[in-house]
């Protein structure tokens, strides 16, 4: 009778389509005791569908062992009284290792902080979550670190996605720069061993991408095993959308002038802090990451961002403003002036007034093809860096460079006529202006 089938005999072909409902880990712990297939149909009419569901279900292995015949039902399936307590006795043990792993993985944050492996067969289960739901198995080079990954499940279980740095992204083959740390704690009085895995910072374009195809398998993988959180479920199609067409795509990393390595792993890892953010909220991954992606204003103060060490690419170009070149601002030891104090003058002109002036009278020189006339910002034709109807700066990128995304918060009307178009495009100008 197919009712009393039980791996490791093949699954009977009429609960297969039932037994689809079961989250991987559930069905291969249930295997792994050889639980009959029919009491794994009966969790998933009776809708417990996950291991902890079915884990909580009873409060212990004894209550299992003594309840689990009565409230699965089993004399109605024509189970005898011995079938029914050799069922109730696999059960109680693969219910046992589902209480233990809950425990070990969820339960103490302290404790599981202090280990870097994971339990016995996880990683295997998370495969088979995404193969289940991609229709293959991860590349093992994209697979996250046991202990990275740890960290990503145990985000995904609470029904988030996690904020990590770039030196937590880790993969299951790592490369000869990563390094684990060991550490001694004595807070409580009793010394504690335990590794902190870290990598560096990747110092390419194709280091990066390698990293952020890890982080996306890795969260893939973890978002799959964790079926109970219907806001964080994505596929390959949200990943591919995000990461190969948007982020390596023209609109981030393929747009002219290219924004270094350093603006890249910043900007990426802040959109992922407001993902993050907005998931807790209550909006779903899914829609946190379409809404990160249409943020236009975002993604134009990121990348315009320039500061220390990002002054060229990796072709000796420069991406450093003049008004930022020399300017200082403060006082400090090694410097003339007042030690610790700030120089009110170098701030004032240098910094501020003279670099920033310098820049608004370098534009407005450009747009009327004039010489300036100082700190007004008015050129030779009277037409000032401002667009005072709209009380708006002109863009610069849309006027001369014509790459601005749009939503930038700048007047994209012809300093000229004050009509919607750039200044290069506009008929009233004349040859050579």
């Amino acid at each position: 009778m197919t009712t009393k089938v039980r791996p490791p005999q093949p699954c009977p072909e009429e609960y297969k389509a039932k037994l689809e409902q079961l989250d991987a880990m559930s069905r291969s712990t249930l295997a792994k005791y050889n639980v009959p297939w029919l009491v794994q149909t009966i969790f998933v009419d009776q809708d417990y569908l996950t291991l902890l569901d079915i884990a909580d279900r009873w409060k212990d292995k004894e209550a299992t062992r003594d309840n689990a015949a009565k409230d699965l039902e089993l004399d109605k399936h024509d189970y005898t009284k011995q079938e029914q307590d050799r069922a109730a006795q696999r059960l109680s043990q693969a219910v046992e290792e589902m209480q233990k792993y809950h425990r070990e993985n969820i339960m103490d944050t302290k404790e599981k902080r202090d280990k870097t492996a994971m339990s016995p067969g996880a990683r295997e289960n998370l495969v088979a979550n995404y193969k289940q739901l991609t229709g293959r198995a991860p590349d093992l080079q994209l697979q996250g670190s046991d202990n990275y990954m740890k960290l990503q499940f145990e985000q995904c279980y609470q029904g988030k996605v996690g904020v990590f740095t770039n030196k937590q992204i880790i993969s299951q083959i790592p490369s000869f720069e990563t390094r684990t740390k060991r550490r001694r704690t004595d807070m409580d009085g009793v010394t504690h061993d335990y590794e902190e895995e870290y990598c560096n910072d990747p110092a390419d374009l194709d280091s990066w991408r390698k990293q952020m195809r890890i982080f996306y398998t890795t969260l893939l993988m973890c978002t799959a095993g964790c079926p109970q959180h219907s806001n964080l479920q994505i596929d390959m199609d949200d990943i591919n959308a995000y990461y190969e067409d948007f982020l390596f795509g023209d609109r981030v990393l393929g747009r002219s002038p290219p924004p270094s390595i350093k603006v890249l792993m910043i900007a990426e890892r802040k959109a992922w802090r407001d993902i993050h953010i907005k998931v807790c909220k209550g909006t779903t991954l899914k829609e946190a990451m379409r809404q990160i992606t249409i943020d236009s204003l975002f993604w134009t103060n990121e990348l315009a961002r320039k500061g220390k060490g990002d002054s060229k690419d990796g072709k000796g170009n420069s991406y450093q403003s003049n008004n930022w070149k020399g300017s200082t601002s403060y006082k400090g030891k090694g410097q003339k002036g007042n030690k610790g104090k700030y120089n009110n003058k170098g701030y004032n002109n240098q910094s501020w007034g003279k670099g920033y002036n310098s820049q608004r009278n370098d534009l407005s020189a450009r747009m009327g093809n004039g010489k300036s006339k100082g700190k007004k910002g008015k050129n030779k034709k009277g037409f000032s860096t401002r667009d005072n109807a709209n009380n708006q700066d002109y863009c610069m990128n849309y006027h001369f460079r014509n790459n601005c995304p749009g939503q930038c918060g700048r007047s994209h009307n012809c300093p000229n006529c004050g009509q919607a178009h750039s200044k290069s495009t506009c008929p009233t100008a004349t040859t050579g202006n």
